[in-house]
């Protein structure tokens, strides 16, 4: 199927998922994707296992965050995908500044680590 969800969230995503990422890949092939992203709010906390997990069943994992702007304003998000080592060493960057920044800004964070 050439359909890949990409906006994704499981129970990582407090108050916005509800599913692990178990049951989200297992839904996944069921409904015949080839691949899947998974993109909680803010946080990689289930990335590993969901890697891990989608590999052994045979789907494309695809990790990411829906990281925000840290300052409570509607909008401004970004929602980032790893797609190899150094994308997941970037995502890291941004998510840790956005948790220990107390100004942190999402399009300077972006600049800094685009990759």
């Amino acid at each position: 199927m050439s359909f890949t969800p990409l906006r994704v969230r499981s129970h990582g995503s407090l108050l916005h998922g509800t599913a692990s990422p178990a049951q989200l890949v297992t839904r996944a092939l069921e409904l015949g994707y080839d691949a899947l992203a998974l993109t909680d709010r803010d946080n990689l906390c289930l990335g590993v296992p969901f890697q891990l997990g989608a590999r052994a069943d045979g789907l494309k994992p695809l990790p990411g965050a829906e990281v925000t702007r840290g300052d409570g304003a509607a909008g401004g998000e970004a929602l980032l995908l790893a797609l190899d080592r150094r994308g997941w060493t970037s995502l890291c960057a941004v998510l840790t500044a956005r948790h220990l920044e107390s100004s942190f800004d999402l399009v300077r964070a972006l600049g800094e680590h685009w990759s």
